[in-house]
């Protein structure tokens, strides 16, 4: 948590400015004492926030362009297609967004991704929501972007104390599950 903005305070800023979400104060008499001088960078923040928000909105409304599918999408290593009919077993792609991975870029954990696609909510057509919680769970670039949403593994790998009390409709594949609880996303 970052430290409160006013002058001579060394307290956590567990409060949010309201209007350019980017200063924090400890309490609302720290707030209002630092008012007269963030009141004019406030404004400009809101501003800016909300043009990158808008942005951000936008771009992730355009579809992105396909890759080419002679080529792996990660490491660009060029298929060999030529008379062998076997060349599309050695690669994985994604029916939604059309990213191709080799056999090692799928296999490949040093790159943090584990074979990601560009989808936000699925894995070359796996949703995420019926996986367990992992850190790489997230579109890879031009995104990049970490998977928030739902999740609902299969209960024979979870403990059943970690799902919520009752059924309801799952925010990424619509289904009527026992979703996971906020704490254990």
């Amino acid at each position: 948590m970052p430290l409160c903005e006013a002058d001579d305070c060394l307290n956590q800023g567990n409060f949010r400015c309201s209007g350019c979400k980017y200063a924090f104060y400890c309490s609302e008499k720290c707030q209002k004492a630092e008012w007269r001088i963030h009141k004019k960078g406030c404004a400009m923040n809101k501003i800016l926030r909300e043009m990158q928000e808008k942005a951000e909105e936008e771009e992730a409304r355009k579809p992105l362009k396909r890759p080419p599918t002679n080529r792996c999408t990660g490491c660009n290593h060029k298929f060999q297609n030529g008379d062998d009919e076997d060349w599309e077993e050695d690669r994985d792609e994604c029916p939604d967004c059309g990213y191709i991975a080799c056999e090692s870029c799928v296999s490949d954990t040093s790159n943090g991704k584990v074979g990601s696609c560009y989808c936000q909510n699925s894995n070359f057509g796996v949703p995420y929501c019926v996986m367990s919680p992992r850190w790489y769970h997230m579109s890879s670039a031009p995104r990049g972007r970490a998977y928030r949403g739902d999740r609902h593994p299969p209960a024979e790998y979870e403990d059943p104390g970690v799902y919520e009390d009752k059924p309801r409709k799952c925010g990424n594949c619509s289904k009527i599950v026992l979703c996971l609880k906020k704490e254990f996303l």
